[in-house]
């Protein structure tokens, strides 16, 4: 059994910070743990619109190139990953906004509003 099998979901979060922070020039590591964290939750309906989830799978996307997000974005969608949280929306917006995907940029918006226009109501 692999060191992220013997942790709750709480511990692998505490182990991919504590990777982070100790051995921050091993990017292999550190998306090694990331990625072990991901495969053993992806399939708990328990942890699929739970912000900390959401992060460390923002914490991958952001280590791929823009094809291998836009297909982690449609992995995560597919399988109702983050979904019901603005976070999402805003994360999927940056990766296409920072390649110049303005059109698709503005539709994940407007989706992203439509689905928290209480968000929008409340701060605007």
């Amino acid at each position: 059994m692999d060191i992220v099998g013997r942790f709750n979901f709480e511990s692998c979060g505490r182990y991919i910070k504590w990777t982070q922070e100790n051995c921050p020039t091993d990017t292999r590591a550190y998306l090694s743990v990331i990625e072990r964290c991901l495969q053993k939750f992806t399939e708990s309906p328990l942890y699929a619109q739970d912000i900390r989830f959401l992060r460390i799978w923002i914490l991958y996307v952001n280590s791929l190139d823009f094809q291998m997000a836009k297909q982690t974005f449609a992995f995560m969608r597919a399988h109702n990953i983050g979904g019901t949280l603005a976070l999402f929306y805003l994360a999927e917006t940056l990766v296409y906004e920072q390649n110049g995907e303005y059109e698709q940029t503005e539709r994940l918006y407007q989706e992203g509003i439509t689905l928290f226009c209480f968000v929008v109501l409340l701060n605007g």
